[in-house]
């Protein structure tokens, strides 16, 4: 899930700074990504969150994903209505991997409609099988957050039979919290 993050980041970092303003603002935000990529959130949020980028369409999109790794979804669907959907011009691994944050974001702050677009452009991004099994349990959670008990409850119990590890855990914590919270 890494890719080629390390890589990317060891040759940005034999390239000197440029001269040109442009070009060491798209090195670091390069850097950035790769941090983010990397797990490295706080490193990210550093390069990142700098005010030079603060009309960057396409840096809205990776704090965005900064937000949603933080769950801090308010913040996350702010700097997605800003990224101004360069997200459909990512290469499909990226795009899936910043759309299941960006449809998280987007269900967590009651964006119903939004929410169920992107899940429904995710699934035809042809997901691998541990995409589609993350897929869907955003799907269980949008069900869930519409009130539809029974079909988040369906969807989590299926979830947690099938996919990979920490899907089947994420499906059986929120079916638990889910249940619970129902009475």
């Amino acid at each position: 899930s890494r890719a080629m993050a390390a890589e990317a980041l060891g040759v940005l970092g034999t390239f000197e700074r440029s001269g040109d303003a442009a070009t060491g603002r798209a090195q670091q935000a390069l850097r950035g990504a790769a941090e983010l990529i990397m797990g490295r959130i706080d490193e990210a949020d550093t390069i990142l969150g700098a005010s030079e980028f603060d009309h960057d369409p396409e840096v809205a999109l990776w704090r965005m994903a900064i937000a949603a790794a933080r769950e801090d979804w308010p913040e996350a669907m702010h700097q997605l209505q800003r990224s101004d959907r360069v997200l459909a011009a990512y290469p499909r691994s990226l795009r899936l991997r910043l759309g299941l944050a960006a449809a998280r974001a987007a269900i967590e702050t009651h964006e119903t409609e939004f929410a169920d677009t992107l899940l429904e452009q995710l699934n035809a991004a042809e997901p691998t099988p541990a995409e589609r099994a993350r897929l869907t349990f955003l799907e269980g959670l949008a069900e869930a957050r519409k009130g539809a008990i029974a079909t988040a409850d369906r969807i989590w119990q299926a979830l947690e039979q099938t996919g990979p590890a920490d899907v089947r855990v994420d499906a059986a914590f929120a079916r638990t919290e889910m249940l619970l919270d129902a009475g």
